[in-house]
């Protein structure tokens, strides 16, 4: 994985083995985070990236995907 300067791990790579019909494949995942060190996106080697936004005030966090296209889903609130 790849660190930043906080130590946090913002980029990992992950590899499928291939086989006689087909290669090996690396996905590699990616995450931001907010002020407070919390991951804020993570996006997933098929381009789909999931959000969560802490709010530490509310005590509450708001989770939705995009998909490849930045197509967003239904938000959840808990």
């Amino acid at each position: 994985g790849e660190y930043d300067v906080l130590g946090r791990v913002f980029r990992e790579t992950s590899y499928a083995p291939g086989n006689e019909d087909t290669q090996a494949l690396s996905l590699t995942t990616e995450r931001t985070f907010d002020d407070w060190g919390n991951v804020l996106t993570e996006t997933s080697a098929d381009g789909v990236t999931q959000h969560t936004v802490a709010d530490p005030v509310a005590l509450t966090g708001t989770r939705w995907q995009t998909d490849a296209n930045g197509v967003a889903g239904p938000k959840t609130v808990t």
